[in-house]
């Protein structure tokens, strides 16, 4: 009865540490692998490594006698690996008693390059259009440019409307649901000019009728003489907090008792340009209220405003707009609201 020959095989072929990798940016990696024998005492005596493009041969060590198999560099005076290409590598090795046994891998190159030259035609990956979850979104800026024509009172913005933690009961602390939202109107009619804070269905017996809070607009951006010209807004809100509020650069001020930011917990500060938004009095430790949401415009029943230079950004910097006129969905989206009149980047 003849004795069952003990196998060798070659595993774990890797390249720069890696199986298989892909898009190496290396032009002389190293390769390594690993000799497994089921003979006892076996060991690697030399070894023959071949680099092939399809099967053209790039390179060809001949026979080594060397038991290394760890960190072995592509030599520099080979030919040179050329960016995004695939190849295969073959490996012979043979053992003390002069067996061989063979195995092989593939790897990639990418572009191996660091100038942006080599990025010519590539495209973005990413969606066809514009997915914002709005629903989702706690921390954003709102501009634009609004002009409260001559005789009317109040017109403003909305947001944070229909949010679907307040159109549930069960997804909320006070187990309500129903119309929600979140208004700033610019009143004219008060002296100084007033933008009164409203909200709607975010807590029990809000009904929007009174304002919520009081914003003062200082009379160097609003006053009697300009009151009916048009002025530049920005809304910024953070959490559970409006951070600031400006009209023409300028910021709007907030009441006393609705001032508190807790940028430390241990030491509160009050901030004029601060307002918070969460029924709760809170930016801590609280569900996060409001986020945007659903977006709108706002006037009392006597009053006609335009609006232009509408946009939604993102919190961080200055330009990061995801919603214009030709942005996101575009204005399109009040086209078909009651009451309201889309005309290219115009809306009444």
């Amino acid at each position: 009865m003849t004795e069952k020959k003990k196998k060798t095989a070659i595993t774990d072929l890797r390249v720069n540490h890696v199986v298989k990798p892909l898009a190496m940016d290396d032009s002389h990696p190293c390769f390594s692998w690993r000799m497994d024998s089921e003979r006892c005492g076996a060991r690697q005596t030399a070894y023959r490594r071949r680099v092939l493009k399809g099967t053209e041969t790039v390179w060809d060590s001949g026979r080594v006698e060397s038991s290394e198999s760890v960190g072995i560099r592509y030599p520099k005076s080979a030919e040179a690996l050329v960016p995004e290409e695939e190849y295969i590598w073959k490996l012979s090795v043979w053992d003390n008693l002069g067996e061989e046994v063979s195995a092989e891998s593939v790897f990639s190159t990418g572009l191996m390059s660091r100038t942006i030259q080599e990025w010519h035609g590539a495209k973005w990956i990413g969606a066809d259009e514009w997915n914002i979850a709005a629903e989702t979104m706690p921390v954003f800026r709102i501009r634009f440019r609004m002009q409260i024509k001559e005789g009317g009172k109040s017109a403003g913005v909305i947001f944070g409307a229909s949010d679907p933690r307040l159109n549930r009961a069960t997804q909320n602390n006070y187990l309500i649901a129903g119309e929600n939202y979140i208004a700033y109107s610019l009143n004219v009619s008060k002296t100084p000019v007033q933008v009164e804070v409203y909200r709607k269905g975010y807590a029990p017996g809000e009904t929007g009728e009174a304002p919520a809070a009081c914003l003062i607009v200082p009379e160097s951006a609003v006053n009697e003489e300009n009151r009916y010209q048009a002025h530049d807004y920005e809304i910024v809100i953070s959490g559970n907090q409006m951070e600031l509020m400006t009209v023409d650069g300028v910021p709007a001020e907030g009441p006393e008792e609705d001032r508190l930011i807790l940028d430390n917990p241990r030491n509160p500060v009050k901030e004029r340009t601060h307002l918070i938004l969460n029924p709760l009095k809170k930016v801590l430790d609280v569900p996060i209220f409001p986020r945007l949401c659903s977006v709108g415009f706002i006037t009392d029943e006597n009053t006609e405003a335009e609006f232009t230079a509408y946009e939604i950004a993102h919190y961080g910097g200055e330009r990061n707009v995801f919603f214009d006129e030709k942005t996101g969905a575009g204005y399109g989206i009040f086209a078909e609201k009651e009451g309201l009149f889309v005309d290219g980047g115009r809306i009444t």
